[in-house]
């Protein structure tokens, strides 16, 4: 059974006293299949299963010019509008691309009854035509009805990554961000209650998040990607205080350490 990092585990327990009936809360590590929890759709021969502890991507050899792609979306509980909450997952991209082929994962968070209306962090997973060679990016991207409103792109640094989106209700803003241990890395955030990027949310409006992926070509036909050749995993979803305080911060931190000296004296 795959175990959540001391730090994780302590902010759940933080974060407790916050949690509601409505509002994103709970976590899935794909140890195994989870019934009532999500709910999937696909194109073509795209597939996404839990096996071997993670969610799997799989898809059959695609010809140049086809795109297929499958999501899970995520109907255990809502986001809602008047709470701060984040959702975060890592992604994992183990196959090797040819030129043209693009392998993308998108942790997605859309307003429920109208899904036009939605923001995106993304990790992608391509063999660059211009530079022949594979490449990662990380992408956080808003579409409003159906059209993108907001961009932006920032090296990866390799084929795994680690993302999450915040809502900060005070300000009905949504934060992309990249996450490395306790570093939390914004690099993209969006108002989405006026200007380019208004949702215009009403009272009862609530969010969904969703996990999708995509497997597409534009000049060389693919082989299949098979059982871990494109995965994701420890989903988490909390509603509550968004980022930790400093003092908060620090309080997880010493409470690592300890649990680390803790765990090494009983070895």
């Amino acid at each position: 059974m795959k175990t959540y990092p001391v730090w994780l585990s302590a902010l759940g327990l933080i974060l407790v006293p916050s949690l509601s009936a409505q509002g994103f809360s709970g976590s899935d590590d794909f140890s195994n299949i989870s019934s009532g929890l999500w709910s999937s759709t696909s194109t073509g021969s795209a597939a996404l299963q839990v096996a071997s502890g993670v969610l799997n991507f799989t898809d059959g050899s695609i010809d140049v010019g086809t795109t297929n792609n499958a999501s899970y979306t995520w109907v255990a509980n809502e986001g809602t509008p008047t709470s701060d909450w984040h959702v975060q997952v890592d992604f994992s991209s183990n196959f090797t691309p040819v030129p043209g082929h693009v392998g993308l994962w998108e942790l997605m968070v859309a307003k429920s009854d109208s899904p036009g209306d939605r923001f995106t962090v993304a990790q992608q997973w391509t063999y660059m035509l211009a530079t022949m060679s594979e490449s990662a990016a990380l992408q956080a991207y808003t579409h409003v009805d159906g059209s993108q409103a907001s961009f932006d792109s920032v090296a990866g640094t390799s084929n795994t990554a680690t993302l999450r989106i915040d809502f900060l209700a005070a300000t009905q803003t949504m934060v992309a961000s990249y996450v490395n241990g306790f570093t939390v890395t914004p690099f993209h955030s969006v108002d989405i209650d006026s200007g380019s990027t208004n949702w215009n949310m009403v009272t009862g409006d609530t969010f969904t998040v969703t996990l999708q992926a995509w497997n597409s070509t534009n000049a060389s036909s693919t082989m299949p990607l098979f059982e871990g050749a494109f995965t994701a995993d420890n989903f988490f979803a909390a509603t509550g205080s968004a980022v930790p305080e400093p003092a908060t911060a620090a309080l997880l931190s010493g409470l690592g350490v300890f649990v680390l000296a803790l765990q090494r004296r009983r070895r």
